[in-house]
């Protein structure tokens, strides 16, 4: 696994924390928000390991103080369901409870997210069961905007500012600090808190930064991480990558690196073997 400081300077400005999950619940950014585990257990993830929970873990971080009374947020994070049948109506990503909260709806998968400005469940883009998916979701101070792979998908009115309270931040869970319900059952990985909300050129080096990490990882092979090195190219367009003739269309992203290489990495459906026809 490259070191999680190069990770980190490949990030957008603005983190206040990163939850890599390898294990522990070390926050690695500067302001070492570490969470307390309560029942964890830890798998293979995305990149590295991951939290695993079937319905019964969180990890909580019992009172982040100003670092997490924050006026907008960005929160990212992969993703990996087991079930989509939580025993609530979402199963919780991330929770600061009467102040910010992203999840999975019950049965669609939706992606969902809800902010003490307009403190209701938004958002109907599916993220399947049994595969990574990297989401993100945000709060300018008028609207809410969501994220699935990097892409945004919809947006809804959401005017204001988050209400700080003393509620303690969560992974995987919601609740207060003594209390934990709507618990998310699969993996979740490298989640990521914002000081502010990440426009959507910020929201794909988020996702493109993990990805890459992960694809120079020996672990993730089989996940579907596929990269290669070509010669430098000035053209700043995706490479576009089609599977099959007919069959779906995926974008893989270039990073041209100091010795005038360019890498190419994204995502693809494990097992699937892509053909190049743009550049």
């Amino acid at each position: 696994q490259p070191p999680l400081t190069d990770l980190l300077d490949l990030l957008p400005s603005g983190v206040v924390g990163y939850w890599p999950l390898d294990g522990d619940g070390s926050d690695v950014s500067a302001n070492s928000l570490d969470t307390v585990v309560h029942d964890a257990d830890w798998t293979p993830g995305f990149l590295g390991l991951a939290f695993i929970s079937e319905g019964l873990s969180v990890l909580f971080v019992a009172n982040g103080g100003a670092l997490l009374s924050l006026e907008t947020i960005t929160i990212s994070a992969w993703v990996n369901p087991s079930s989509l049948n939580v025993a609530l109506d979402v199963g919780i990503i991330v929770n600061k409870e009467s102040s910010f909260e992203i999840g999975l709806r019950r049965t669609s998968g939706a992606l969902q997210g809800a902010y003490s400005p307009c403190w209701r469940w938004f958002g109907t883009a599916p993220v399947p069961a049994h595969s990574w998916t990297h989401v993100a979701s945000s709060i300018d101070g008028l609207l809410q905007h969501n994220y699935v792979n990097g892409e945004f998908v919809e947006h809804a009115s959401c005017v204001g500012e988050i209400i700080a309270n003393g509620n303690p931040f969560k992974i995987g869970a919601r609740g207060f600090l003594t209390f934990h319900s709507s618990h998310f059952i699969g993996s979740i990985d490298e989640v990521a808190i914002f000081d502010r909300h990440l426009g959507d050129n910020d929201i794909q080096a988020v996702h493109s930064s993990t990805a890459l990490a992960a694809s120079k990882s020996s672990g993730r092979s089989q996940a579907g991480i596929r990269s290669q090195t070509i010669d430098s190219s000035d053209d700043e367009e995706p490479l576009i990558v089609r599977q099959g003739a007919g069959s779906s269309t995926y974008k893989l992203f270039l990073s041209a690196q100091p010795s005038e290489t360019v890498h190419i990495y994204g995502i693809l459906p494990a097992g699937s073997v892509a053909t190049i026809f743009s550049l």
